[in-house]
């Protein structure tokens, strides 16, 4: 009995049981909220020759008084929100909100996007107050797209608001709050399309303190721009036994050296010889010909050049 009540067991802990799906923190990227975070948007008017720039700029956190804390995005780039200035956050389902003074929304915010939502998905917008009225967000589909102001290629998510038929269950798209939003990976909102102005394109962010095209033309951009990281290496240990890693960050895409010199400044060795794009990266050293000494390892980028002084200890 004991022997066919373990068996039992056994089967049952073995029995496949379906797990629910994890979410890919990866798509928070189409989102990316870090203060100092910065978007420059520029519309061409009538004339042709005439452009209207706009500014985006986290510029802190704080708790609103429903208790939830936000981004604070210069300017109002969402519909509804009521301010002079955006409210946003993100939840650990990667959905993106806004805080609302409109009274349509019960909890004070609405789902601006769900970035880990499938091609075709919609929701609502908002908790309502009343059911059954309000309208909903749709992610219209995901494609690769160049930008021509950024010289990127980025994986796009592209939103609308939808409405639902109610009697025939046809789904139509609309833009949402009169306007359509592109969200391109490791970027945001890359174009703003309003149903009155015409679209805004993105002419140049600065994400995570990474330069990505122009900040040029509006008020407060030499400020956006103190948020921009300078290239750099370190390495870690220092001093070092033989080998040491050497960690280097790259603010703008092109070619980047990495050597490694005497204090003559005479080049010993080449750790890196190709084109990069902006991030962080890192490569060993060793320096197990090398004597022990001083040696300088320096960093080389279209924009810059680094240095760090490091000591081998055999």
């Amino acid at each position: 009995m004991l022997q066919r009540l373990t068996l039992i067991l056994l089967s049952l802990a073995s029995t496949s049981v379906p797990l629910a799906a994890q979410i890919d923190s990866s798509l928070k990227q189409y989102f990316p909220l870090h203060i100092g975070d910065c978007w420059q948007y520029v519309r061409i008017s009538s004339p042709p020759t005439d452009c209207e720039y706009s500014l985006s700029t986290v510029i802190g956190d704080t708790v609103m008084p429903n208790g939830k804390k936000y981004f604070v995005k210069t300017g109002s780039f969402f519909p509804s929100s009521g301010y002079d200035r955006d409210y946003v956050r993100i939840d650990d389902s990667l959905n993106v909100f806004v805080y609302t003074g409109s009274a349509e929304c019960t909890a004070s915010e609405y789902t601006m996007f769900r970035l880990a939502a499938q091609d075709s998905s919609l929701w609502p917008v908002c908790v309502q107050a009343t059911p059954g009225g309000g309208h909903h967000v749709s992610v219209l589909g995901t494609y690769d797209w160049y930008y021509q102001n950024l010289d990127l290629w980025a994986t796009t998510k592209a939103y609308s608001g939808s409405e639902i038929d109610t009697v025939s269950g046809d789904t139509t798209y609309q833009p949402l709050g009169a306007t359509t939003y592109r969200l391109a990976k490791g970027i945001g909102i890359v174009q703003i399309v309003a149903e009155a102005s015409g679209p805004s394109d993105l002419a140049g962010a600065i994400i995570d303190g990474i330069l990505y095209g122009q900040i040029t033309n509006v008020q407060d951009a030499d400020k956006a721009r103190s948020f921009v990281r300078r290239s750099k290496v370190e390495v870690f240990p220092n001093p070092f036994n033989q080998t040491t890693r050497v960690r280097y960050l790259v603010t703008t895409r092109g070619s980047v050296a990495i050597a490694v010199y005497d204090l003559l400044g005479r080049k010993l060795m080449s750790l890196v010889e190709e084109y990069k794009e902006p991030g962080e990266y890192q490569v060993s050293l060793d320096g197990s010909r090398f004597s022990s000494g001083i040696y300088m390892i320096v960093l080389q980028t279209p924009s810059t050049q680094e240095q760090q002084r490091i000591v081998l200890s055999k």
